[in-house]
């Protein structure tokens, strides 16, 4: 890192936050493609396809987790290049806790969402 200057380093952390961001929002639109098909499948998919289906929102609900992971791990070391040259960037908590609480209850809705059987299945 010795070799980028600070408005390089800046560069990588918007570009780091911006990957984030967009995976963010490819996450929420898996949620809701995977809560509108629940819904519009409600009366034909059976228990077993329920599952499989959370299966697979869990596994991409898991890449994109690790891939968050790893562009964190990047910007670690991009802040800590900057505050190595003095310069001080305050992370931005409320966002982040704001986006994990998001994700979290979001991804159990979603699981419960399409785990729940409809009033005519009940029946």
């Amino acid at each position: 890192m010795d070799q980028l200057n600070a408005a390089e380093l800046l560069e990588l952390i918007h570009l780091g936050e911006s990957s984030i961001d967009s995976q963010f929002q490819f996450w929420l639109t898996t949620t809701f493609a995977t809560i509108v098909g629940a819904f519009a499948g409600r009366e034909v998919l059976s228990q077993r396809m329920r599952l499989m289906v959370c299966g697979l929102y869990l596994l991409a609900t898991f890449v994109f987790v690790s891939r968050w992971f790893y562009e964190g791990l990047d910007l670690f070391q991009y802040n800590a290049a900057l505050a190595d040259a003095g310069i001080i960037l305050p992370a931005p908590m409320a966002t982040l806790l704001s986006r994990l609480l998001l994700f979290a209850f979001g991804t159990a809705a979603t699981l419960y969402f399409v785990l729940r059987r409809s009033q005519q299945q009940a029946l």
